[in-house]
């Protein structure tokens, strides 16, 4: 199985559903299209300001349609809390859909730049338990780092 290494919090935001899209400057090769990927979150450590904008980001009702507010402002909530954004590890599952440039994702949207690609995070599945892992840039081979 592949995977995918993601910073916080979007990884954990991603595995539960609260984020539809992964966003990349690429599209996804094919051949992950429709498989299942591990979310891996990146070690780097969350940046209260960056959260606290998000957050507030949210709640304004200033996002592209990609998040959840009902599922994303809970947890975000608890960013403090190390057990809702562990670092370093694979924290679920995704099916990866199919790429689209984000601005046909979100017609009409301002400020959406047309090279991005949103990667639709299909079937998340959370894990119970973070599993330890290194992570890489791309897809790696979960298993074997």
């Amino acid at each position: 199985m592949k995977a995918l290494t993601v910073y916080q919090p979007w990884a954990t935001l991603l595995v539960i559903g609260a984020k539809l899209y992964e966003f990349r400057g690429w599209a996804a090769p094919r051949v992950f299209w429709g498989q299942r990927i591990v979310i891996h979150a990146a070690r780097r450590k969350m940046i209260d300001t960056e959260i606290e904008t998000l957050r507030r980001t949210i709640e304004a009702g200033f996002h592209d349609g990609g998040i959840l507010p009902s599922k994303a402002l809970p947890i975000l909530a608890r960013f403090r809390d190390p057990d809702c954004f562990p670092l370093g590890c694979g924290v679920g599952t995704g099916e990866l859909g199919t790429p689209a440039r984000a601005t046909e994702l979100f017609p009409g949207v301002r400020g959406v730049d047309p090279e991005i690609f949103g990667w639709p995070v299909l079937k998340p599945e959370a894990w119970a338990n973070p599993v330890p892992a290194q992570g890489a840039q791309g897809f790696w081979k979960w298993g074997k780092r």
